[in-house]
C-alpha cells in the first residue's frame, strides 16, 4: 500500500513520528510502520516517505542508525497550529471572491519562496486537491 502526500498529509505523519518517538528523540522506520499498521516486510513505502521528509527538512535522519528519524525545529514547528472558533466561522462565512483573496494572500508568499514551511503549506494543499470532487464529463 502506498504512503503518498493524498494518502497522509505531512502534518499527519509528523503526528505518527512524534508518537513513536522514544525518551531519545527517535523513531525507527519499524515504529512509524507498526504505527500505520504496517508489517515488517512492509515498510519501503515509509522508508521513502521519510526520505522525503528528510528532504523537505521535516526530519532528520541518524547519522549513524539506518531507518532512524527525530523530527526537526521546523517538523516540531508544523505540527502546532490552531485555528479558533473565530477564525473558522469567518472564513466559512465567506463569499467566494473574499475566499478567492484569502486564498491568494495565502499563496503568494507560500509559493513565491522556498523552505520548509512554504513546502508543507503546497504539499498540504495538494493532499486536499488530490481529494476534490472531480467535475462530470460534459457530453458534446
Amino acid at each position: 500500500m502506498a504512503l503518498r502526500n493524498e494518502d497522509l498529509t505531512d502534518r499527519e505523519l509528523l503526528h505518527v513520528v512524534n508518537e513513536c518517538t522514544a525518551a531519545d528523540g527517535w523513531a525507527t522506520t519499524l515504529e512509524i510502520g507498526e504505527q500505520l499498521g504496517r508489517s515488517e516486510g512492509d515498510l519501503q513505502d515509509v522508508s521513502s516517505r521519510m526520505s522525503w521528509m528528510v528532504r523537505y527538512g521535516f526530519c532528520e535522519r541518524h547519522k549513524e542508525r539506518p531507518g532512524v528519524y527525530r523530527l526537526t525545529k521546523a517538523g516540531r514547528g508544523l505540527m502546532g497550529g490552531k485555528l479558533t472558533k473565530a477564525v473558522e466561522t469567518a472564513l466559512g462565512g465567506m463569499d467566494e471572491g473574499t475566499r478567492l483573496l484569502v486564498m491568494r494572500m495565502i499563496a503568494m508568499p507560500t509559493f513565491a519562496n522556498s523552505g520548509p514551511a512554504q513546502d508543507a503549506m503546497r504539499r498540504e494543499f495538494g493532499h486536499h486537491y488530490s481529494h476534490r470532487i472531480k467535475p462530470k464529463k460534459r457530453k458534446r
